[in-house]
């Protein structure tokens, strides 16, 4: 599934299911998602926008927590509480990596 967005008359898009690395951050009008997929696409969501179409929202949480469980994507401590993502256990020695991200 790609996630679309117009922006000045060019298109921008992602692979939701695809998704190497997920961020949640505040922006002006409200915490927003960043997210980058495996091909290097970026996009920007404000949560309020998305989830102003439940399908949408579905289909790109869905897509976010897929590329979490299954791909490995790279998240930080906003996003996991925010959305209430588990936390996948990280890799031998990866501990201390994990816990500076929180910060």
């Amino acid at each position: 599934m790609e996630l679309e967005k117009d922006r000045s008359g060019g298109k921008k898009w992602v692979r939701v299911y695809e998704l190497v690395k997920v961020t949640c951050h505040t922006y002006p009008g409200g915490p927003g998602v960043c997210m980058r997929d495996s091909e290097g696409r970026k996009l920007r969501y404000k949560f309020v926008d998305l989830s102003s179409d439940r399908l949408l929202w579905d289909l790109t949480y869905n897509g976010i927590l897929h590329s979490v469980i299954a791909g490995g994507a790279e998240t930080n401590g906003m996003l996991r509480k925010t959305l209430a993502l588990p936390y996948p256990q990280p890799g031998p020695g990866a501990e201390l990596e994990h816990l500076a991200q929180d910060d």
